[in-house]
């Protein structure tokens, strides 16, 4: 049997963790822990979405990026939301420095389909940010988008979608 301070492998003697280099720490100050902090990811944020996850993602003010997480019951019991806390924790501190500088992330697990494995949540996050990374590189979109074309139309009195006869 192992020792509390070192860790085993099949066949071979125990080998102390104090050989391991230093694992970057995911501690509080790494954490979005105040409702200020997450109210101001969800108003400020942009929000992208994919099967898994809701992800609100704003410009940070501290010098390294912020993690907020919020998985319901719906997903689980306390044993497999922990897991899924777990994975998407590790996930994001391994792919946040991809992103330059530091971002508040607020990440909201959707219940239908919870990233259940640290390869799952990896992915789900990865496709997050590579969207947003594409976002940010994308030129600005004109003024008369979506909303503006609707309401000219309406202006304009365009009858689309009108049963022949029909009035506004």
């Amino acid at each position: 049997p192992c020792a509390a301070s070192t860790r085993c492998e099949p066949g071979l003697q125990p080998v102390p963790d104090r050989d391991q280099p230093p694992r970057p720490l995911f501690g509080a100050g790494h954490r979005l822990r105040h409702q200020r902090d997450i109210d101001a990811a969800f108003r400020g944020g942009r929000k992208f979405v994919n099967r898994r996850l809701v992800v609100w993602i704003r410009p940070s003010t501290e010098a390294h990026s912020r993690l907020g997480l919020s998985v319901s019951k719906k997903v689980g019991g306390a044993i497999l939301r922990n897991r899924v806390k777990r994975c998407l924790r590790e996930a994001f501190r391994r792919l946040s420095s991809g992103l330059g500088q530091s971002w508040d992330t607020m990440i909201v697990v959707r219940p239908a389909a919870p990233p259940l494995t640290y390869a799952e949540a990896t992915e789900a996050l990865s496709q997050i940010f590579e969207r947003k990374l594409l976002h940010d590189r994308s030129p600005s979109p004109s003024p008369r988008s979506g909303g503006a074309r609707r309401h000219a139309r309406q202006k304009s009195g365009d009858q689309r979608g009108k049963a022949p006869g029909q009035t506004p």
